[in-house]
């Protein structure tokens, strides 16, 4: 069974073991589901454009969107929605819905730290929570993905975040808020990624369980 599901979805086996392990008899609809083609979905910059105002604009350009909170989901596009002016503007951010939950949940007051930010989709939305008040200090260890972030901060119009190149395990600061979405090997975006079939491996999931957990211990130490 491992070896013809790994052959027909294109995993690894040692991968579908584990889901097996996980998932019991329910493995091969999860491996259904990660054929499904994603659709992208939008988060509204309310620092620059009001939710309607983007609606209005998006529609002329014969984008077909499906409202949801904080945002839309594109259901059909006549080009890429990052080529669009509203995109090199800032009036949104490409960002799951489930991503789109996590600023808001933490309820971010004067200051925040955000330990693994990068590429800046959580750090710019809890700006945008903050109406720009207050600070929020990001930080990520990816040289690349750092140059990322501070172009999504600038694109986005968020004046209130210090972006720091630095490994959060080495920071140590205290705040009352602190935001960490730790690395991991990827298996919830196979979607988006079908290489994370193949690319892992029981070692990397090691790696991340350590890193992960050493990221905690790091977080709970830096809150006051």
């Amino acid at each position: 069974m491992i070896r013809e599901l790994a052959k027909k979805y294109g995993y690894k086996q040692e991968i579908v073991k584990r889901y097996i392990r996980l998932f019991g008899e329910d493995v091969e609809e999860l491996l259904k589901a990660n054929e499904a083609e994603p659709k992208e979905c939008i988060r509204v910059n309310t620092l620059k454009i009001s939710q309607f105002q983007l609606e209005k604009r998006l529609r002329k350009r014969g984008i077909l969107l499906r409202e949801v909170e904080r945002g839309f989901l594109i259901e059909e596009s006549p080009f890429s929605i990052s080529s669009t002016p509203e995109y090199l503007l800032g009036y949104f951010y490409i960002q799951g819905i489930a991503e789109m939950q996590i600023a808001p949940l933490l309820n971010p007051g004067d200051l925040v730290i955000d330990m693994c930010a990068a590429p800046g989709g959580k750090t710019t939305h809890l700006a945008q929570i903050m109406g720009n008040k207050g600070v929020v200090i990001a930080l990520d260890v990816n040289k690349d993905k750092i140059k990322a972030l501070k172009a999504n901060i600038h694109r986005l119009g968020v004046t209130n975040t210090i972006a720091y190149f630095v490994s959060a395990l080495d920071f140590s600061f205290k705040a009352e808020r602190i935001l960490l979405d730790a690395p991991c090997t990827g298996s919830g975006i196979i979607r988006k990624d079908p290489t994370r079939k193949y690319s892992r491996d029981s070692a990397d999931i090691e790696f991340c369980s350590k890193l992960q957990k050493d990221l905690i211990r790091r977080s709970i130490g830096n809150l006051k």
